[in-house]
Parts: C-alpha cells; sequence; structure tokens
C-alpha cells in the first residue's frame, strides 16, 4: 500500500540526501531550485518482535526544498541510523495511476510544479552520476582490430 498521511517514515543520514534541480514554469516564468532527494522506507508495517508484520511499502523518495531545509529539520527525529518522520499535511505527493511508486514533496505549496518535474530532475541527477561513473572505468579509448 502507497505511503499515506500519519505513516512514520525513516531516512538516512544527511550525508546520503542528494541535491538535485528542479525546473518548472508557473506564471509564464521560469524557476529552478535545488530540492533534495531522500530514500525513504515505510515503516507503517514494521511491529515488534513477536508480532505479525504487515504491509511494507518499497523504498521511495522525499523531495525537500532548499529553502525549507531548516523547517523540515525541525519536524524530525534522530534515529541510531538516520532520522524518522511522520507523514502530516505539510507533504504533498505525486503517482502513478492507482497510487503506484508514490512519492512525496517537501516545498512552499504556493508553487504549482507538475511532479513529472521531480521524476526528470532525479533522472537528470542518476544520469550525471552515471556519466561520472562510466568516465572513470571505461576511460579508454576504442581499439581498431588491428590492436585485438
Amino acid at each position: 500500500m502507497p505511503v499515506q498521511k500519519s505513516d512514520g517514515l525513516t531516512i538516512p543520514e544527511e550525508g546520503e540526501w542528494k541535491k538535485i534541480p528542479i525546473t518548472w514554469t508557473q506564471s509564464r516564468e521560469d524557476h529552478i531550485e535545488d530540492y533534495l532527494s531522500i530514500e525513504f522506507t515505510n515503516t507503517r508495517g514494521i511491529h515488534k518482535p513477536g508480532q505479525k508484520t504487515g504491509e511494507t511499502e518499497k523504498t521511495n523518495f522525499l523531495f525537500v526544498s532548499e529553502k525549507l531545509l531548516d523547517k523540515f529539520k525541525s519536524s524530525i527525529k534522530k534515529t541510531d541510523t538516520g532520522f524518522k518522520i511522520t507523514v502530516d499535511d505539510d507533504y504533498l505527493f505525486g503517482q502513478q495511476k492507482g497510487g503506484k511508486n508514490r512519492f512525496l514533496v517537501y516545498h512552499d505549496k504556493k508553487r504549482v510544479i507538475y511532479q513529472h518535474r521531480f521524476i526528470q530532475g532525479t533522472l537528470v541527477a542518476i544520469s550525471k552520476q552515471a556519466a561520472d561513473i562510466s568516465a572513470n572505468l571505461m576511460g579508454d579509448k576504442l581499439h581498431p582490430w588491428a590492436e585485438a
């Protein structure tokens, strides 16, 4: 079941939060702002030892506006392995039809950003990382068959 209001989520330490640019147009004006992409695990289905385990959600993403980072940090609780948050009205969500792949957004609700902008921003960030990795791993030139 997708993440819902009042669910408890776990997120990793700040060092694992990735900065991505999000672009959008609002009132005929182009905007760009950095958001932090943070993986989360929905802990709704995790119970005490010996109890039946409920339904858990696969890891998904939370996007936090850098401009609201201090406010966000004041609303989360530190744990041994990262942080715990509770989903409330401060969060918006995007998803595929049927509630699949639901992700969360923590930002100024006056912004009108369509959900595909967050997916595009994530893909751009992943593409840059992949290009950097491939340049380091496969930095050799192509060879003619004569060198085989």
